[in-house]
């Protein structure tokens, strides 16, 4: 219930924001109109007037769209932490190629921060998963690797470290980079669906909860935060099965 109370209040709070701010925005439009209105009604619509309404109403608008905006795009991301979103079905797929394939995909995402990536995996590492899953695990790893991790980092260089192996009848996907790294302290927090410590620069904190709905529902494995102490960075670890029913 505690839980459902957090994963409440923060939609409530991520969406009420742009929503209030878009309703505003619509409020000033409303009014520049009736006075447009109320100005040719009365015979007194001349330039100044109709350019002041531009002036008035065009910004106000772009504010709208861009808030409203913000708000589907935060319904669609907490909808991704549903297990119900489809990310295709069940495949056989070598997971150097996959990672590999992804990492030049999104060089958008991690190019501003000078990534350079570390991969080892052996050639033949196969599994029946949901391939879309695994991508979208990645991506979002990364991408919080370049927002929280290498943002104040004093490295030299930004690194990021993805291992795969096998043991037993479970790969595992262990994540590494070299940035600031997850204090132990919110470790437990950190897969809570809005817990950010970054939402002045416009973190949602829902990227990593989607990480743990993906990897415990959709591929029923675990995932887990390996200590600050034990490792640099942020570190992860994902067990998945090798054959997924």
């Amino acid at each position: 219930m505690e839980a459902l109370g957090k994963l409440v209040a923060g939609v409530a709070h991520e969406v009420n924001t742009p929503l209030g701010v878009a309703m505003t925005s619509v409020s000033i439009v409303e009014d520049q109109v009736k006075m447009l209105q109320s100005a040719y009604q009365n015979q007194q619509l001349d330039e100044s007037v109709f350019v002041n309404f531009l002036e008035s109403t065009l910004p106000a608008i772009t504010m709208t769209n861009t808030n409203l905006e913000r708000a589907a795009s935060l319904v669609q991301q907490f909808k991704q932490t549903s297990d119900n979103q489809g990310h295709g079905d069940t495949q056989l797929v070598f997971l150097k190629p996959l990672c590999e394939e992804l990492i030049a995909s999104i060089a958008p995402l991690y190019e501003p921060s000078d990534v350079e990536f570390m991969v080892d995996i052996i050639e033949s590492l196969k599994l029946r998963t949901i391939p879309g899953a695994i991508e979208q695990i990645l991506t979002n790893l990364i991408n919080n690797s370049c927002q929280h991790g290498f943002s104040e980092s004093q490295e030299d260089q930004n690194l990021i470290f993805v291992k795969v192996f096998k043991v037993d009848d479970k790969v595992i996907i262990d994540y590494q980079d070299n940035g600031v790294g997850i204090d132990d302290k919110i470790a437990s927090e950190v897969f809570t669906p809005f817990y950010t410590t970054n939402r002045s620069q416009g973190g949602t904190g829902l990227g990593l909860s989607i990480v743990y709905n993906l990897v415990t529902q959709k591929l029923k494995g675990d995932i887990r935060i390996v200590e600050q102490h034990a490792s640099i960075g942020a570190h992860f670890q994902i067990r998945l099965p090798l054959h997924l029913d």
